[in-house]
């Protein structure tokens, strides 16, 4: 689907046959598919922006720059959804899908809930609904118009960008990059921040190493052109990528992150671990794991449990484990505040004003959903995630597997998708869901 301009009007009976040269404007108009571009640098923009949160007072503020620009794409994406609504019928066909009624559902749910939301940030919420509104048709219309693998590229530059920034600013302005996060009355530890929280950047590291995996071992999920010389810049450029986000899920400390990446990675890789050589790596890495375990405890004369325990845990106490950093507190607090709107929740993006403020969130993805959006949402996100886990299961395409697994593992215990302004999870998930549907629609019936 490109958008070209051309010159319609009538010449005069007398004009020479000659054509004027162009002009360099029209001459660029007329070449470059305008629609492809705008959305390519519009899912860049998404991924570098959208995730930026720092951790202040004057996040919401009014002049806060990112959060313009982040609002500045927002608008960009309503746009190219009310193009492409009006201009193609791939895009109509899209959203005419079953999960594409119950994205649109589930986000005008989320619009219902922000204006009837009780709390002082019900503005905050109709503006998270209507970016989400916006963002599901720009994922519709990016599938269409420039297709999956383009958009996971795009989506890929927003990511290397984004944790470029994040380093830069961890290691160059320490004082601002790091946080510090309070293990018992105590004992703080450093993780990375900065640019948002700790988790929520491990997230978009998890989503690169993903990405970049997928395509570095020939997933058909991501195709490029045939030209060895690209692929190989590509490829060197995925490596870069995949080393710069594992070392970020190191320095953020995310627990959850790191297991539901490690989890989500096997998925896709899975055909290649099935084979008789996968299976040989994997059985000599599973001795050699428990070599290492037995050796270190006979030099040590400690059990090895206990090392890990220490290395796992922040503070070294196993209560964190068995409390979940705290989560099962927080989870607690969640239902009971979801029992008292149970039918419509309190809108997005409303937990930092209405839960205390130790929680930051839900730490949940369906208590996430109800409580945002009450019984109605929550009821639409399960059979989403009954889909998801369906791909996780079946789906030949590597990529989707990973991206349906690490939504799910990491949903346990974290938001993970849906955010007020949506990042490259959120837009994958969406975009893995749409072309599922519209693949299964396209079967031929007995």
């Amino acid at each position: 689907m490109e958008l070209r301009f051309t010159d319609d009007r009538i010449q005069p009976m007398n004009a020479s046959t000659d054509t004027p040269p162009m002009t360099v404007g029209e001459h660029l108009q007329t070449r470059i598919p305008v629609a492809p571009v705008a959305i390519a640098v519009i899912g860049l923009l998404a991924a570098l922006l959208n995730p930026v949160q720092p951790v202040t007072e004057g996040r919401v503020s009014s002049t806060n720059p990112v959060l313009l620009l982040k609002l500045a794409t927002a608008a960009s994406a309503w746009v190219i959804t009310v193009w492409s609504l009006l201009r193609s019928h791939a895009t109509r066909q899209t959203i005419a899908t079953t999960v594409g009624i119950a994205l649109a559902t589930l986000s005008a749910t989320m619009l219902v809930a922000g204006i009837l939301s009780p709390t002082s940030s019900r503005l905050i919420s109709v503006a998270a609904a209507l970016i989400l509104i916006g963002y599901l048709g720009f994922v519709t219309a990016s599938l269409s118009a420039i297709g999956f693998g383009t958009l996971a590229r795009a989506l890929v530059l927003g990511l290397a960008m984004y944790l470029g920034i994040a380093w830069l600013i961890y290691l160059l302005f320490p004082s601002f990059g790091e946080f510090h996060e309070y293990v018992d009355a105590t004992t703080t530890v450093a993780r990375m921040g900065g640019v948002a929280h700790p988790n929520a950047i491990a997230h978009e590291a998890s989503t690169a190493v993903l990405l970049v995996i997928a395509s570095l071992f020939g997933t058909t999920a991501i195709d490029f052109k045939n030209d060895s010389q690209v692929q190989s810049r590509w490829r060197l450029f995925d490596s870069a990528v995949l080393c710069l986000a594992a070392a970020t899920l190191v320095a953020t400390l995310s627990r959850t992150a790191v297991l539901a990446t490690v989890i989500a990675s096997a998925m896709i890789l899975f055909d290649r671990l099935y084979s008789r050589k996968g299976m040989l790596l994997a059985n000599l890495g599973l001795i050699a794991a428990l070599a290492a375990f037995l050796v270190y405890g006979l030099a040590s004369g400690k059990s090895p449990l206990d090392s890990a325990v220490s290395k796992v845990t922040k503070s070294g106490n196993v209560e964190e484990l068995t409390s979940l950093t705290g989560r099962t507190r927080i989870w607690q607090e969640a239902l009971t505040l979801i029992g008292e709107r149970w039918w419509i929740g309190y809108g997005m993006d409303s937990a930092a004003t209405v839960m205390s403020p130790e929680s930051v969130g839900t730490h949940n993805l369906m208590f996430h959903i109800l409580f945002s959006g009450g019984i109605v949402a929550g009821g639409i996100v399960v059979m989403l995630l009954l889909i998801t886990l369906q791909i996780a299961i079946r789906s030949p395409q590597p990529l989707f597997r990973g991206i349906a697994t690490y939504v799910l593992v990491s949903g346990l215990v974290e938001d993970t998708i849906l955010p007020a302004f949506p990042a490259s999870l959120t837009m994958l998930w969406m975009a893995m869901l749409l072309l599922h549907s519209q693949t299964r629609s396209r079967l031929p019936t007995v």
